[in-house]
């Protein structure tokens, strides 16, 4: 699945496609004239897959048919010495789970393997398991080869620049390695792990804490259209605009963790009304910080106060009570 950078509105994309479904190989040696990116699989509706996708639209799923390890240099400008030391590392990993696809970058580098089976995201739960077995792959590659990726990349809505893009105006040509048509899978056994690598997985961040909002939502009710997120942004004076093509505009509960500081009028953060049926709605934001954030993990930003505020609002507490 490749498109074009989504947030960048310039005219790097003038003429470039919204969507094109096709092979990894494909997308690997097409030199594009965007900034195109990739991710690594297919949603069921062939649209660009979300973390609220689960909500808004219907009975989603997507098919991760690959796993992508992104890796940055620790400098601000790589080395040709650390890029061939990482080299180094890849081939020592090629080694014990054959053909990867190894790609170069501004920032470090890319690798991708296929999937030993395609992984199926079909529910926030299924969501979450592909990111925490993400991690323990990426503990997994630290420890044995010295290769250390990004484990911010383990949310399956990641979008991966592509090799042969136009960026900034300049068509990059970066050294790669590899057979693009004949990409291996990466199948790690069991015994291939340790209890350290699960230590170190779980360290990565949310994707290995438990639910703590035990009482959300209902998924029907009267509701007003607008959902339950709705108010509880409304709430906290968090909403914008609304959006052109449905939903609204709104400013990221999580803001304070961004890189930049919030400001109104911004794109980054969009809120999706609920499918007929339901009245939680869906939050997806571009951030770092909050691509993997499932709804519940919204959901556990707010005090109780403001969940039984939001519930009276978004009419709920009708519901609840018969």
């Amino acid at each position: 699945m490749v498109m074009p950078h989504p947030l960048i509105k310039s005219s790097r994309h003038e003429g470039a496609p919204e969507l094109v479904i096709g092979p990894m190989d494909g997308a690997m040696r097409h030199e594009f004239s965007c900034d195109a990116h990739m991710i690594p699989g297919v949603a069921s509706d062939r649209k660009r897959p979300y973390v609220g996708a689960f909500d808004s639209r219907g009975s989603f799923s997507h098919t991760q048919n690959a796993i992508v390890i992104d890796v940055d240099c620790p400098w601000e400008k790589p080395a040709d010495a650390w890029r061939e030391a990482e080299l180094a590392k890849v081939k020592n990993a090629a080694a014990s789970h054959s053909d990867p696809f190894y790609y170069e970058t501004r920032g470090g580098y890319r690798i991708v393997w296929l999937t030993p089976t395609p992984f199926v995201i079909d529910s926030p739960e299924q969501a979450r398991l592909w990111a925490r077995q993400y991690t323990v792959v990426l503990a997994y590659l630290r420890r044995r080869f010295g290769i250390q990726g990004d484990p911010a990349c383990s949310d399956f809505t990641r979008l991966f620049r592509l090799p042969l893009v136009r960026r900034d105006g300049v068509q990059e040509r970066r050294r790669t390695w590899g057979d693009p048509s004949d990409i291996g899978p990466l199948a790690i056994s069991k015994s291939d792990l340790s209890d350290s690598d699960f230590e170190r997985a779980k360290s990565c961040g949310h994707v290995w804490r438990p639910h703590r909002f035990t009482s959300a939502p209902t998924a029907g009710g009267p509701g007003d259209g607008r959902g339950f997120l709705w108010h509880l942004l409304n709430g906290r004076g968090l909403i914008d605009r609304p959006c052109s093509g449905g939903g609204w505009f709104v400013r990221c509960p999580q803001a304070e963790l961004h890189s930049k500081a919030p400001r109104r009028g911004g794109t980054d953060t969009k809120l999706f009304p609920p499918m007929a049926g339901r009245t939680l709605g869906a939050i997806h934001c571009f951030h770092a910080h909050c691509v993997d954030m499932t709804q519940r993990d919204w959901l556990d930003l707010f005090t109780p106060s403001e969940v039984d505020a939001a519930r009276i609002a978004s009419g709920e507490a009708e519901t609840d009570n018969g």
